[in-house]
């Protein structure tokens, strides 16, 4: 906003200087007719309101329901979901942590079928698993041919952690793990 009057500002003093060095109306310039001058110029300019962005954390797994299970291989999977259930992941880390499976975007889940289904941001791979409310607390995930596995609610933390080791080196199996998991017909959403 300063920047803006200063800019102004300047603008009156070279139109009136302007007006004098060319012959024009010769008016006393004194600081109550260049600040009137000022004020119409700012009257005629749309004012601009700095717009804020405020940070969505729907992307911020932090923040996120975590629930954890181990399937029949010993490896470790993660389901995630953000508050409003539009946003989720699915973390499998192997029991000897070498490969892995990352899957992070849109969240569904269809209640009829009791399926529910995460597509992959950056890949567009679609993973879908039947959950069933086992009424305790836990719940049973069918991912077909890669196993079957209870989880129960999980700290998030342990989620950044199990993140921290995939980053740390281990092989994206993404692709193999949901073609997998489509033989059996449970990803064809």
């Amino acid at each position: 906003m300063m920047k803006r009057k200063a800019v102004a500002m300047l603008l009156a003093l070279t139109v009136m200087s302007t007006m004098v060095a060319c012959g024009g109306k010769k008016e006393e310039q004194t600081s109550a007719n260049i600040e009137k001058q000022v004020a119409q110029e700012q009257e005629a300019e749309p004012v601009e309101e700095e717009v804020v962005e405020e940070e969505s954390d729907s992307d911020d797994i932090s923040t996120w329901t975590a629930y954890e299970g181990v399937l029949d291989d010993g490896g470790v999977i993660f389901y995630c979901y953000n508050t409003d259930a539009t946003r989720g992941a699915f973390i499998y880390l192997s029991e000897d942590e070498t490969k892995s499976v990352t899957i992070m975007g849109d969240y569904g889940y269809d209640e009829k079928e009791g399926i529910e289904y995460i597509t992959d941001d950056e890949t567009g791979i679609v993973l879908a698993g039947r959950t069933v409310d086992n009424g305790d607390g836990t719940y049973t995930v069918d991912l077909g041919t890669q196993g079957i596995a209870t989880i129960i609610e999980s700290d998030s933390q342990k989620v950044l952690d199990t993140m921290d080791r995939i980053q740390a080196g281990t092989e994206d199996v993404t692709a193999d793990f949901v073609a997998y998991v489509e033989e059996v017909g449970i990803a064809s959403i």
